[in-house]
């Protein structure tokens, strides 16, 4: 009896490593998804202030004429 509940729990233990590898795995994938999402937002927002920063600047195509 004692050897079919040790089998039993090596069975059960067994599933729960195998389970928790495919846990494991899956949210690696998804922090890599994640990584990389932030990543390219990181990018646009800098492209976006940038931008802004231009056109905040004075230059000869975005300045108001004074003598009007």
């Amino acid at each position: 009896m004692e050897n079919i509940d040790n089998q039993n729990n090596l069975k059960e233990l067994s599933m729960k490593i195998v389970s928790l590898h495919k846990a494991i795995e899956h949210a690696e994938y998804e922090r890599s998804a994640l990584n990389s999402a932030i990543k390219e937002y990181k990018e646009d927002l800098k492209t976006t202030i940038r931008e802004l920063e231009q056109m905040k600047e004075p230059n000869l195509f975005n300045q108001e004429s004074k003598e009007e």
